[in-house]
């Protein structure tokens, strides 16, 4: 059961990872300063961790209907920033060459592994739809099973060694990159069902010290190893997830002892919350690709205004066009 004060933590942290994807993307327009996308690029991780979090905390009565909700939920705003998408491109005639196969792929949300498009559509960040149904896929399983804690770390121990040899083995095939995030959202579940949800020095202590590691490996190896497999497939995807962990923890304890603060963050988030995975989904498309608002002008302080009021716009304009047909098919899924 999700407690007050866990449901406001989790409103909170769903707009700072939001906010950490759009920051990570609209640095690249300054190539100067690219690299502290760095700091940045734990937002995915973060939502890993946040969905597995929410979910380990609620039974699922009938998974099946679960499921099936958080594909329309997920499947429609998709579908129609798809169609939009498109539709404008192909009005200004930049919509390029359209593979029936790549699109199906998109379709079924496969773009994670198997790649997908549709013409010159930013898609590319899309992957993470792809892993996150697997996550919703195996929660109804996780469910079931519920692990000593010393097993279970040595399971997900095992897992993630045996994945990494795999991605030293295999390289970029399937573009299995991102299990790590799956494997951040098992143990989040996990972690959620068994932890009180009081914070403790102890485990801030062991965080930091596994951050620290992570940053180390992450900054420390990047001169010597940077672009090979090992720096690419297994450093950097689980340092992030390391990473990521910790700031989770970090911002519990902070939010926790926030007060009448925390009370007047959790208001102003709440009013964003909502079209979060609206933001994620439109944000990319203003600042790389076909539509980037990059070089719309010579001022990029303009051009940074074009696209906060965007992304702000396309977010409204697509969940108010989607929502009313989410809640149409899961009405009809619930009846």
């Amino acid at each position: 059961m999700v407690t007050k004060q866990e449901s406001r933590f989790i409103t909170v942290m769903r707009v700072l990872s939001m906010m950490s994807i759009v920051v990570c993307h609209y640095v690249v327009w300054f190539p100067k300063i690219s690299f502290i996308e760095n700091l940045f690029n734990i937002g995915v991780p973060l939502f890993f961790i946040i969905s597995g979090y929410l979910y380990g905390k609620k039974k699922k009565e009938h998974p099946g209907k679960w499921l099936k909700n958080k594909i329309i939920t997920l499947s429609i705003p998709l579908y129609i920033y798809y169609l939009i998408g498109a539709f404008v491109l192909l009005l200004f005639h930049r919509l390029g060459r359209v593979d029936f196969l790549n699109t199906v792929k998109l379709c079924f949300h496969l773009q994670g592994v198997l790649g997908g498009g549709i013409g010159n559509l930013t898609v590319s960040h899309l992957w993470f739809i792809t892993f996150i149904f697997i996550c919703y896929l195996i929660t109804p399983l996780l469910q079931r099973i519920d692990l000593p804690r010393n097993t279970f770390i040595c399971v997900m121990s095992a897992v993630c060694v045996i994945e990494a040899a795999l991605m030293l083995l295999l390289g970029t095939h399937m573009n299995l990159i991102w299990l790590p995030g799956v494997f951040s959202y098992i143990i989040a579940y996990y972690v959620s069902r068994h932890w009180p949800g009081k914070a403790s020095r102890r485990t801030m202590m062991i965080l930091t010290l596994l951050m620290l590691f992570a940053v180390f490996a992450r900054f420390g190896t990047k001169a010597v190893i940077y672009e090979t497999r090992l720096y690419d497939l297994v450093i950097r995807p689980y340092t992030q997830c390391m990473i990521a962990f910790w700031v989770f923890y970090m911002v519990f304890m902070l939010y926790d002892q926030l007060g009448n603060t925390g009370e007047k963050i959790y208001k102003i988030c709440k009013a964003v919350e909502p079209y979060s995975y609206e933001v994620y989904i439109v944000h990319y498309c203003l600042i790389i690709g076909t539509l980037s608002v990059r070089s719309l002008t010579g001022n990029m302080i303009v051009n940074t205004i074009v696209l906060a009021a965007g992304i702000v716009l396309l977010s409204i304009a697509l969940k108010l066009i989607s929502k009313p047909a989410v809640r149409l098919l899961v009405r009809t899924n619930n009846f």
